[in-house]
């Protein structure tokens, strides 16, 4: 009887200590939780060096315009998606030493650092929506008309004017929006202030390709304007100029879709814009409003769900690192 007991003692004792084995560090779900941790940090890293390299797309491509939005979000979300991101690949790193040396103060240090990392990211997507959400909400065509009207070209506002002529070659655009196209620079202080002979508008308007012809162009043109007469089609877009039943059919069409106020200002852009498609025109008859609005909301969509799912995905290493430690018996 008591070696029956005593055998039953000894099983216990050997499922305990094989129970007690699989849950250390050395053991089947310590080495499968390590394992784990290491995949997992390596995804982080992926996941930040992806968040670190739009972050910086972002900020070398976008940046330049913070002088029409200022004050504006979407650069500080851009800084932080890449310091924050360039900080998480060094705590990784540092994670990784202290996993395989079983260090138990730094992993724990370690995922405190990823909690706050992942804070700071948050902060920033969150930062990103809440510019989107003031972009969709101000009229943005407001802050560019003034920039534009009041401060493109003066000595004193170089980043103003860098900004304006970055945005109409990136987006190849012109003037503002609707009836402020290309023809609102003739009533720009910038236009005021140019010597004669006046351009129409800048160089930054002009198809690259073709840019003496559109020097040439803009000059004519501001004469014209100046005695009130309306540029031609052929001035506009030169060879390409549709023909006058064309151009009359057009305008009659737009005129039914005006409403019964529309002035007669509204019904010349329409007919200009339908007839001066980038491909033919010397200069881009598109406006930048639009264009560069959509570009915004998208870009700064993306950068803002990009650095919450990064931060919340910071966890996952972290939570598996703090899991080994406990485990780790020193």
């Amino acid at each position: 009887m008591g070696n029956d007991g005593h055998g039953v003692g000894g099983r216990n004792t050997t499922t305990s200590s094989s129970t007690m084995w699989r849950w250390s560090a050395y053991g089947l779900y310590g080495q499968t939780v390590k394992y784990t941790f290491l995949i997992t940090n390596v995804l982080s890293v992926v996941f930040s060096l992806i968040t670190f390299s739009y972050g910086a797309w972002l900020y070398h491509n976008r940046s330049q315009y913070y002088e029409l939005l200022a004050p504006s979000l979407y650069v500080d979300v851009c800084l932080i998606m890449m310091v924050i991101s360039s900080l998480v690949v060094v705590n990784s790193v540092i994670a990784v030493y202290s996993v395989l040396k079983e260090l138990r103060c730094l992993i724990y240090s370690f995922s405190t650092a990823s909690v706050i990392l992942c804070f700071s990211l948050l902060i920033g997507g969150i930062m990103g929506l809440v510019f989107r959400q003031k972009l969709v909400q101000t009229p943005l065509h407001l802050k560019m008309n003034t920039s534009l009207k009041e401060l493109y070209g003066l000595s004193d506002m170089t980043a103003i004017t860098l900004a304006w002529d970055s945005l109409q070659r990136e987006f190849r655009c012109c003037g503002v929006n609707g009836t402020e196209d290309f023809t609102i620079w003739r009533t720009s202080k910038w236009h005021m202030h140019h010597r004669e002979p006046k351009p129409a508008f800048p160089q930054s308007c002009c198809v690259p390709e073709r840019l003496a012809e559109c020097v040439e162009r803009s000059i004519t043109m501001d004469k014209e304007m100046s005695n009130g007469i309306r540029p031609s089609m052929e001035q506009l877009v030169g060879e390409a100029a549709p023909t006058s039943a064309e151009a009359e059919a057009s305008v009659a069409q737009n005129q039914q879709q005006l409403p019964a106020d529309a002035s007669s200002s509204s019904s010349s852009t329409i007919f200009m814009t339908n007839f001066t498609g980038s491909e033919a025109a010397a200069f881009y008859t598109n406006t930048c409003y639009m264009p560069f609005r959509t570009d915004l909301l998208s870009v700064v969509h993306v950068a803002a769900w990009l650095s919450i799912s990064c931060s919340f995905y910071l966890l996952v290493p972290a939570f598996f690192a703090t899991f080994f430690a406990k485990l780790v018996k020193k």
